[in-house]
């Protein structure tokens, strides 16, 4: 016999938490046009799980997560066992999500470039070039901007390290196309994973896009797993394979492809050491 929606929705989890099933706070990160919000929402269907968006003002403010105090005020006051928060504009700082809660997890989700450059033109059009431009001219002033776009567009330029700065700049130069800003804003984001160290640690787990929508009994199971509570096949019945490759590839100069070719070389091989037995 099939149990009420509330009743899986408030008895169920208040009876995990009273049976003490610790709590686990998952992020996850990455880049746009890369999956999260369609991973938020499969998590969101667990009954133990309750999922925070981008807009849900008591975690987030201005699309990123609020203080700690803030954060860890709404984790005590949630009867379910665990919390997803997608906090992708907060990305550099993985490292402190990892220091700062007691059972953290991330989720760190790419996706082929090409196809996050096709999605990114269709919602930004040149809004990406432009972050991209900004943030190589402005790389080393310190200052906090208080105008608006530009607030916005110094978010990408925390954490960046001086090696990403000189490879993004190089292909810069003297003008980039909307796909190439949009690419190389892929490039700068995903870099972080490898500059933070996360392949190292237990803790975070690397996801494949294209696998993730290919293959969801295998690969949301497997985040499943990893969180650490029962994966159902319900919870993808709306996943679908039609946003892989949808498009050609768009139009990029050589040292931009080159530039992106080789970190998804990367991502891939610390997919595959990771993911193992998954594949």
């Amino acid at each position: 016999m099939k149990k009420p929606a509330w009743l899986v929705a408030t008895v169920v989890p208040a009876l995990a938490a009273l049976q003490g099933v610790r709590r686990t706070q998952v992020f996850l990160l990455g880049t746009q046009r890369s999956g999260t919000t369609l991973l938020t929402d499969i998590l969101s269907r667990a009954p133990l799980c309750r999922a925070y968006h981008e807009g849900n003002s008591a975690v987030m403010l201005d699309m990123r997560l609020r203080d700690h105090p803030a954060v860890e005020k709404v984790i005590r006051g949630e009867c379910r066992p665990v919390q997803v928060f997608k906090p992708i504009n907060d990305s550099q700082y993985a490292s402190e999500l990892l220091d700062d809660y007691q059972n953290p997890k991330l989720i760190w989700i790419y996706r082929d470039y090409n196809d996050v450059v096709n999605s990114a033109l269709v919602k930004w059009a040149h809004w990406q070039r432009q972050i991209v431009i900004w943030v190589c001219e402005h790389y080393d002033d310190l200052r906090k901007p208080e105008d608006e776009p530009f607030k916005w567009y110094a978010i990408y330029r925390e954490r960046m390290s001086a090696e990403t700065h000189q490879a993004v700049s190089a292909c810069v130069g003297d003008g980039i196309t909307d796909a190439e800003g949009a690419a190389l804003l892929w490039y700068m984001r995903n870099k972080l994973y490898f500059d933070q160290a996360l392949s190292d640690d237990d803790r975070c787990l690397v996801v494949k896009y294209e696998d993730m929508v290919s293959t969801p009994e295998v690969h949301i199971a497997r985040v499943f797993d990893f969180i650490g509570f029962s994966f159902k096949k319900d919870y993808i019945r709306d996943v679908r394979t039609t946003s892989i490759s949808r498009k050609q590839a768009p139009a990029l100069g050589e040292s931009v492809r080159r530039l992106c070719d080789g970190l998804q070389r990367e991502l891939d091989n610390a997919y595959e050491q990771q993911s193992g037995a998954y594949l």
